[in-house]
């Protein structure tokens, strides 16, 4: 995984959790694989850590990129807790499971449930783009009943695509990433995360 987006040293202690390896890297966090010291559970930890609104500074605290970024780090970092909240709220077997939410190194964690399995994109690209019927019809009813879930409390996933859905054993999808996921109110939209 790229250093240069300042991750976590492998076996580093934040609350309860002992980061075990980097996962993933976005545009606005940084995903741990980890182990919960108290349960001895593997979990995923969303780090909120947007790369062109700040660093991680050589005490291990993430701070914006220059004085200028700091009110767009803190109002970026409230939306994050907004969609630790959102997603918390949910329940849905194919809605990936929020355990909690934390503050630490002057920026936020979001705690999910770890599931094994690999991504629709990857599965995807890896046959060509060529799928079952017997396939489509494991994944996709599963992803709109969860996506019928989030509409009836008036929300909007506006970020679905492969690559945020994680195909666990058996082929049962798992709805990722809520961070474009926007409240509907009357008939104006309303960003809530």
């Amino acid at each position: 995984m790229d250093k240069l987006r300042d991750s976590l040293p492998e076996g580093t202690e934040i609350d309860c959790y002992v980061i075990m390896k980097v996962v993933a890297s976005g545009g606005f966090s940084l995903i741990y694989l980890a182990e919960d010291e108290d349960t001895q559970d593997e979990v995923i930890i969303k780090e909120f850590l947007p790369k062109k609104l700040a660093k991680r500074g050589s005490n291990g605290k993430v701070i914006p990129l220059d004085k200028k970024q700091a009110d767009n780090f803190n109002r970026s970092l409230r939306l994050f807790y907004q969609e630790a909240k959102v997603l918390a709220s949910l329940r849905h077997p194919n809605i990936v499971q929020v355990r909690g939410f934390f503050l630490a190194n002057n920026t936020g964690y979001l705690v999910m449930d770890h599931e094994r399995g690999k991504n629709l994109a990857s599965y995807i690209k890896k046959r060509s783009g060529s799928l079952s019927t017997r396939f489509i019809l494991t994944v996709f009813p599963p992803i709109l009943d969860a996506l019928s879930q989030i509409h009836s409390r008036d929300l909007l996933h506006l970020d679905i695509k492969p690559s945020n859905i994680h195909l666990r054993t058996g082929g049962n999808p798992l709805l990722l990433d809520f961070g474009a996921v926007h409240e509907v109110q009357n008939a104006s939209e309303s960003s809530i995360s």
